[in-house]
Order: C-alpha cells, then structure tokens, then sequence
C-alpha cells in the first residue's frame, strides 16, 4: 500500500520567497504592470510552485499585503506583551510602528498604497481575523491603564487613533519621499505629542 505523501518542508520557504520577489515588483512598478513571469523569474520559483500557491496575481497581491500585516501586528503585540507602563507603554507603540516601517519600508509602501486596490476586497474576511487578535491585545493595554487612572478615560477607539493615526500619517508622508524629518526625531516628537494628548490631566 502506498503511504501518505509528505508534506514538502520546503513549500512555506518557496511561498515565502514569491512573496517577497512580488513585494520588491509590486513597488517598482505597481500591481497593474507586475505579472506573474516576473514574480516567477525574481523568485527563482517553478511556473508550477507560482501557481500551486497562487492562482492569480490578484491573490498573490493580497497575500504580499497580508504577509506585511501579519508581521506588523505580531510585532506590535510582542511589544505590548512586554506588560509596560502607560507611558511607556505610549512610547513603545509610536517606536515600534516608525522602527518597523523604517526596516520594512517596502512592506510599508505597500500597506499604504494597496489598502483600498479592489482585489483587497476579496481579503476583508482576512484583516478582519487579523484584527480580531491584534485589537483586543492593544484595547486591554488601553484598559488596564485607563481604569488605574495612568491613561485618560476616552473611547478605546479615539485612544487608538491618537497613538496610530499621527504615526500612519507620518508612514505616508515617509513612504512618498516627502517627509522632512527623519524618523528617529519623528519617534521623538509623535511620541511625545501622543503622550502629552492621553496621560492623566493633572
């Protein structure tokens, strides 16, 4: 009797090499210019492995998109996992979000770019699980630091525009090659702004 098949070790390194062959692609000439041959071709990937993982470019896009998004977030939640103080834990976030565009900022570029491209329809359902392990963990941070009188009182949702929105505003600016400061001063300064706009009145 023929045993089972198993399973190729090599497949998720395969897949995560197209990705990031895509990745570099999609910056360089935007998605409607990208094809499959040039993903195949930087990546060093058979036809057969290209489209065993996917099968069409617009799926091989959102899987870019999700792969960046899936860092991101675990990332953030190791940082806040870290059980830091509010200010500190503040800091942390507007420091992790500019340090990881800053070393990923052809994930970034992308993220911003392709949040609203219509094949990202298709992928709602993703972000939303995504999200539904990411928001919990920065809304019991907010929370837990509300409640013991170290943060402000407000909406989790506003807390959480006024720590991220400055800092994806800054990432636009950043990633179109217009921002005028460098991001280790913008580090400082969001950092502080955000502070000053949720710590405790006196």
């Amino acid at each position: 009797m023929t045993g089972k098949r198993k399973p190729n070790k090599t497949t998720p390194k395969r897949k995560l090499e197209i990705i990031r062959a895509a990745l570099e692609i999609f910056n360089e000439k935007g998605f409607t210019d990208t094809t499959m041959q040039e993903a195949r071709s930087r990546s060093g990937a058979s036809y057969g492995s290209v489209y065993h993982h996917f099968k069409s470019k617009e799926l091989l896009a959102a899987a870019v998109y999700m792969e960046g998004l899936k860092d991101y977030q675990e990332g953030m939640i190791a940082t806040l996992e870290q059980d830091p103080g509010a200010r500190e834990g503040v800091y942390g976030m507007v420091g992790y979000h500019l340090d990881w565009v800053a070393s990923n900022p052809a994930w970034a570029k992308l993220l911003i770019n392709m949040r609203h491209a219509d094949f990202m329809r298709d992928t709602e359902t993703l972000i939303e699980l995504s999200n539904q392990e990411f928001i919990p963990v920065v809304g019991e941070f907010l929370t837990q630091h509300m409640e013991a009188g170290n943060l402000q009182c407000l909406p989790r949702d506003v807390c959480l525009s006024l720590i991220l929105g400055p800092c994806q505003e800054f990432t636009r600016l950043w990633v179109q090659g217009i921002a005028f400061t460098d991001i280790e001063q913008a580090r400082e300064l969001i950092g502080r702004a955000v502070w000053q706009s949720l710590r405790p009145q006196q």
